[in-house]
Formats: structure tokens, sequence, C-alpha cells
């Protein structure tokens, strides 16, 4: 089974929020999920997007430090997983895949409404497989010149979108991206609009996510486009040489105080400082 097209709508808050579950009590939780749902292994692992060597480490690895289990990707997935079935309540997998559960009408028409708007136009346009989210453009042949246009929190949200159009998982992606797993994975967890800036797999993200765009013949943003015009007129970041993608809220910075200054939104939407 595929994830729902709204897998990832509680993403952002759960990121916000965290977890404080601890490992044991997650393996508690995806144990009984198991026995108690006509949920099977090999489906759980494609719904929360990891692979078979994450997921046996976590529930059966033996850790000296039980908290280390927390640097696997299956226990944040799986963490995600769950905040999201919180958030659900009646209409969480746990209830309506219990056995023995009996669907509602409403959820029987639109189940049977969406399985005729399937068999008419497969997901995937003409020729894609029924029920199936069609695969990652191959994008092996496309090449970036190398620039960054993209906040953290912009490359982050652009690939939850292509998780949720594609056949694909946070590991796929870091495969395509030539980016370390674990790094990418890391970069997928972080929070914020510069969350991540200095993690290794940002700048791979990034292109993934341009490549994508340039494969699928997407038009350039309005925000893309204006930021070229910036760096075609010698308006650049300092630091990276790059757009300048605006400021963290979340940093500290020296200030006059002959000249005080606050901060607020441009018209692109990035972080400025402007005069009182």
């Amino acid at each position: 089974m595929d994830r729902p097209s709204d897998y990832h709508d509680f993403y952002d808050d759960f990121q916000e929020e965290g977890t404080r579950i601890t490992p044991g009590r997650l393996r508690n939780q995806i144990n009984k999920l198991l026995e108690t749902t006509d949920i099977k292994i090999g489906e759980f692992q494609r719904m929360i997007g990891v692979n078979a060597n994450s997921w046996g480490k976590f529930m059966h690895g033996k850790y000296k430090d039980p908290w280390s289990a927390t640097q696997n990707g299956t226990f944040w997935a799986a963490a995600y997983f769950f905040y999201r079935e919180a958030k659900l309540g009646k209409q969480a997998m746990g209830k309506t895949r219990a056995y023995g559960a009996t669907a509602t009408a409403t959820t029987a028409r639109s189940s049977s409404t969406a399985a005729t708007a399937t068999a008419a136009t497969p997901a995937g346009g003409p020729g894609a497989t029924p029920g199936k989210k069609p695969s990652l453009p191959d994008v092996s042949a496309v090449s970036t010149d190398g620039t960054v246009f993209q906040t953290p929190g912009e490359v982050r949200k652009e690939l939850r979108n292509v998780l949720q159009k594609y056949d694909a998982s946070v590991a796929s992606l870091a495969r395509v991206a030539s980016s370390p797993y674990q790094s990418f994975n890391n970069f997928m967890k972080a929070t914020g609009e510069f969350g991540g800036r200095d993690n290794q797999s940002y700048h791979p993200a990034a292109m993934l996510v341009e490549k994508l765009r340039l494969a699928s013949g997407k038009e350039k943003s309005k925000k893309r486009k204006a930021l070229e015009a910036e760096m075609d007129s010698g308006v650049v970041d300092r630091r990276t040489g790059g757009p300048r993608l605006g400021l963290d809220p979340t940093k500290k910075y020296l200030m006059s105080a002959a000249s005080p200054l606050y901060m607020t939104k441009d018209d692109l939407g990035r972080n400025v400082f402007a005069s009182m």
C-alpha cells in the first residue's frame, strides 16, 4: 500500500513539536499496530519509507545506550506515523485497519469513488499502473550550474511534495542525490527556514530539487526569477557568493544602538532588517 496523499500534512507540526517517546515504547506501539490490524511488516516499512536493514536494526538491534536508537531513521519515521495517528483520531489507520473494524458508509463511498477515478485515470498518466504512484523522473543526465536558490526549509518542502507525488522514500532520494543517507535524513528532520544549513546534504538536496524541476519542465518561480535578476545586477550573499536568501531569525546580529533595526519580510518573503 502506498502512503495516503496527505501523509505529510502534519509533518511541519511534528518537526516543530518533536517527540518525547522512548525507543522502547515506540517498538511496543509498532508491535501492537501489527498485531491488531491487517497491516503487514513490509507494507508498514513502505508506508513510513524505511528499508529492511534500518527496520531490523531498530526493532531487533542491541544498543548499549537505548537512546542511541533515536539515531536510526526508523525511529523518526515511526514516531511521525504515530504522531499522525494521534492527530487523525477515529480516522487513524490503527482504527480503520483494525481487525473487525467496520468502515462507515461515507468511507465506503469515498473509497468507491477513488477506485473509479484511479481506474479511469492512472496516477502517473496514460500507461501508468492504476493505484501506483509514478516513478521518480530520471535525472541522471540533468545538470545544473550548482547555484542554490532555496532556503533549507524551502528545499525540504519541495522534497516532501516529491515524496507525496512519486514512488520514492527519503532513502531513495538520498541515493539519487548521491548523499549519505544519515546526513540526508538529518537534513530532512531539521526544522525552521534555515535548519540544516550547514548539513552536507543541503546542497545535494537543493540540486536534486532543481534537477527534478528541469526534468519535469516546471517553470521557474517568481521568487527564483527575482533572485536571478538580483545576481545579474551584482547583488549576492557575501558569505556564499550566491543569491541572498534572507537572514536566519534564530541567529544573533550586532547592530548600532544609534540606528536601531528590526527584522521584517521583504516582497520576496525573505527576512531582512529595516530601520525603526
